[in-house]
């Protein structure tokens, strides 16, 4: 006769003996035996009577995931197998319709919605491990709304690791709609220019990214907001004289209702918007004659020239142009803007650079108009003026070049200055006289500087049988800043 003691009472060694001497056992057991509670009970019993939290580190997990076109044919495994784990679905209501199932789900996809019901969980849940998913269509890596989530993610993870739940991020890749247009027309898409419309208001300064890339790529991809979009675009590349260029939208891809729709800009121009079915689109366009002419380094035999029109020189403009820094997005005038080299070259590193050429002389305006036109730099605005007259018609620029003042150098640094103190200006001069009036001006104002540079070409010109080099005119460039 025995307690039951267990191992450390040396229960199954007496047990043992019991059976080699062939005797009967018997066990006293404890009558008060019961299962108690669990880990997790206590834990929770505990959290309850202290109001702190106890219990294993709690664990969460965020995939944010690219649905493709809205189908399980176009949902990658990955993706599959994270929305089948887990336990809270966020995304729009047709991406959390299509994929939630019966999890629970929340139809929100803006980042504040989401952070603030992720805040929720985590504070009312006892579970040690949320699986979340949050859904958006298409690619998360491509004109995603999970490019706005993704930080807001990261500053919510660090907020919980603070309160001791750790937060793991991932993201799943899917099928963009771009490639799935392209497959559909049986192209390569890996040389395309790419342009969202998506959200974006109709105005002058997108309809001219649109014209310029249009005329500048043979392929271009385009999203847009909504199909009628499609006869917007097509009125506008109708009006810069693309109207040959073919527009192919397809609706609905990845659905048994997927269409396409192929026209030209100019028929796309007479349509109106009850001709155009409701769906989700994105349009190829194909330009059978691109002008290919983005960047801005260009020969002076590349420019239509004006005899009595002076131009800024090859070798002078790529110094200038580097001075200058110009960046996606900046306003840039071009002040004296003769043949229009400095601006055709400006306008070409990037068509989100809007250039205002500014000159008051009927021969060099029609020079830059002709050159703007043979190299289709429609972020280019040719302005009859006479500066600084006209400056407070203009938006503030972010750089400003005087290639040409008329005797008002002053009046124009004065000017630009005054537009904006965070201009960079880069002026030229050819003579003593015009970079005495720039020095003078800098030592009026205050908290300005200036860096002079005097710059000499040397270019080799072929006499009979030898090369010689023959100098171009000094020029003086004054690369000045404000406080």
């Amino acid at each position: 006769v025995t307690k039951m003691t267990g191992y450390a009472g040396g229960f199954f060694e007496k047990a043992l003996a019991v059976d080699e001497a062939g005797i009967s056992l018997f066990v006293i057991g404890n009558p008060d035996y019961t299962e108690g509670m669990s880990f997790e009970e206590v834990c929770s019993r505990l959290s309850q009577l202290t109001g702190a939290r106890i219990g294993r580190d709690r664990q969460f997990e965020v995939a944010v995931i690219g649905c493709g076109m809205g189908s399980e044919g176009y949902l990658t495994n990955d993706a599959r197998i994270a929305i089948d784990d887990a336990q809270y679905v966020f995304g729009s209501k047709r991406m959390v319709d299509i994929f939630g199932g019966e999890k629970q789900s929340f139809p929100f996809y803006k980042p504040i919605d989401i952070i603030q019901y992720l805040d929720r969980l985590s504070s009312s849940l006892a579970d040690d491990t949320i699986k979340t998913v949050v859904l958006y269509s298409g690619d998360s890596g491509f004109y995603s709304g999970a490019a706005a989530l993704m930080p807001a993610l990261y500053d919510w993870k660090n907020e919980q690791k603070d309160r001791g739940t750790k937060v793991y991020i991932r993201q799943i890749p899917g099928v963009s709609s771009i490639s799935s247009l392209a497959s559909l027309l049986n192209i390569p898409y890996e040389d395309s220019s790419v342009l969202s419309m998506h959200g974006v208001e109709q105005d002058d300064e997108s309809d001219m990214t649109l014209v310029t890339t249009v005329r500048n790529s043979e392929r271009t991809f385009l999203l847009i907001s909504k199909p009628s979009d499609l006869i917007h675009y097509g009125k506008v590349l109708n009006d810069a004289g693309l109207g040959k260029v073919q527009l192919v939208m397809a609706l609905d891809m990845g659905t048994p209702d997927c269409r396409l729709f192929s026209m030209t800009a100019e028929e796309s121009s007479e349509r109106s918007e009850e001709d155009i079915p409701e769906g989700l689109g994105t349009v190829y366009i194909h330009n059978h004659d691109p002008l290919d002419t983005v960047g801005f380094a260009l020969k002076d035999s590349d420019f239509i020239r004006h005899e009595t029109v002076p131009m800024t020189k090859e070798e002078i403009r790529y110094v200038i142009l580097g001075k200058l820094g110009l960046h996606k997005g900046d306003i840039f005038f071009d002040i004296g803007c003769g043949t229009g080299s400095i601006s055709v070259a400006a306008a070409g590193i990037s068509d989100t650079i809007h250039v205002y050429a500014i000159d008051d002389d009927d021969e060099a305006l029609a020079a830059t108009k002709e050159n703007k036109e043979k190299y289709g730099r429609d972020n280019i605005t040719v302005l009859n003026a006479t500066a600084p007259d006209n400056f407070d018609l203009l938006p503030k620029p972010d750089a400003a070049f005087i290639g040409g003042s008329n005797g008002r150098m002053r009046e124009i640094i004065r000017g630009v200055r005054d537009k904006n103190r965070g201009v960079r200006v880069v002026a030229s001069a050819v003579s003593l006289e015009t970079l005495n009036e720039i020095m003078e001006v800098m030592r009026e104002i205050p908290n300005s500087s200036v860096d002079i540079i005097q710059l000499t070409i040397g270019k080799t010109v072929t006499v009979e049988k030898y090369h010689m080099v023959k100098a171009l005119n000094p020029v003086f460039i004054a690369c000045i800043s404000f406080e």
